[in-house]
């Protein structure tokens, strides 16, 4: 929505910044050797893995590392061609494992079906799930997304079997957020009777981007034209960390 678009502005995270960010995550901190790509074939995946892929790129032109794509699979969730591929890929996952971890770049209600499947294939030798390490965008952090697995019978019997090694994008870790985030828990706490996820934090800091940029207003309000123009380019003005807004999930 906001690409090209110079009067639509956005907090929460692009799929761009995601694919770059876990690029250097998983090159560089997990120092994982080879990667499995499986990915919807919508803008959101699409977008994901093509940031992925070129700062791989990059990250081998200038020699900091390399992270090879051992294998990628693309699908369109909602086609009837879907599950023909989805059973491909599951088969050949199950069939040998080396210790790749699996970049995941699907919606929550796609992670909801197959990260289960995936888990469900055992090895013949063990009879245990396959101990492929799972990583991937917010939609694979969302508390809905675990709350989906609880119903599980296997989760049942065994609690954490779906969301173990499971590493997904999170824009708010109030454990190692500031104090502008440890205050804004306590009230969120006390208002709702709950602590607040990420998308909590993300309305918040979006509210705290307007709220700035209308303190900075100098056009008269009843000049309605005016007013609009002069609030897009002071929020088009927050276009750097210096310049950015102080919020919970850092400066916007």
């Amino acid at each position: 929505m906001t690409a090209n678009n110079k009067w639509i502005f956005r907090t929460g995270l692009t799929t761009s910044l995601q694919g770059t960010f876990l690029a250097h995550y998983m090159a560089r901190v997990l120092e994982v050797e080879n990667l499995i790509v499986i990915h919807e074939t919508d803008a959101f995946g699409l977008s994901l893995v093509d940031a992925l892929e070129n700062e791989l790129s990059f990250l081998k032109r200038s020699g900091i590392a390399d992270l090879p794509v051992k294998q990628k699979w693309g699908f369109n969730a909602g086609s009837p061609e879907s599950e023909e591929v989805i059973a491909e890929v599951i088969g050949q996952l199950s069939s040998k494992y080396t210790g790749e971890i699996i970049f995941l770049a699907v919606h929550e209600d796609t992670a909801e079906t197959l990260i289960p499947r995936i888990r469900d294939n055992p090895r013949l030798r063990f009879g245990n799930p396959i101990p492929y390490r799972i990583l991937g965008p917010e939609s694979l952090g969302k508390p809905s997304l675990v709350q989906a697995f609880s119903k599980l019978r296997r989760e049942v019997q065994t609690p954490g079997i779906y969301s173990e090694g499971v590493y997904a994008v999170a824009p708010f870790l109030e454990d190692v957020a500031n104090q502008r985030a440890q205050d804004f828990r306590r009230t969120y706490q006390r208002s709702h009777g709950r602590a607040p996820d990420a998308v909590a934090a993300g309305f918040r800091d979006a509210a705290a981007v307007v709220m700035e940029a209308l303190a900075r207003l100098q056009t008269a309000p009843a000049d309605l034209a005016a007013a609009r123009k002069e609030m897009r380019d002071i929020l088009a003005g927050f276009d750097r960390e210096e310049k950015g807004v102080p919020g919970v999930t850092g400066n916007i």
